[in-house]
């Protein structure tokens, strides 16, 4: 009797959480008026297409360096795959760290 009313405490409990997920979701999903604003930097208003950074930019320095030109292709521009390259950096990290300890 008591492993059936557990059973039931643990579904009541799933029903509970899955519903508030689907509210907070729910309102995430509402759209957020956005107004436009300048873009200001150290008291100068900079126009947007002066601010046009390349993508490549940021590691521009390390593919030229260690020669891994292949890395720029693997790339999607997706921001799940660009979490999961930084995720898999900073495994690849924590090995070399490691066997350097």
């Amino acid at each position: 009797m008591d492993q059936v009313l557990i059973m039931q405490n643990i579904i009541v409990v799933f029903l509970v959480f899955l519903a508030v997920f689907l509210l907070i979701y729910a309102i995430g999903k509402k759209p957020v008026k956005r107004r436009e604003q300048k873009i200001y930097a150290c008291g100068e208003d900079i126009p947007p297409e002066h601010l046009n950074v390349p993508q490549d930019s940021f590691y521009r320095v390390f593919v030229r360096t260690l020669r891994i030109g292949w890395l720029k292709r693997m790339h999607t521009g997706n921001l799940s795959d660009y979490l999961a390259w930084i995720v898999l950096g900073l495994v690849f990290l924590i090995i070399i760290l490691s066997i350097l300890w």
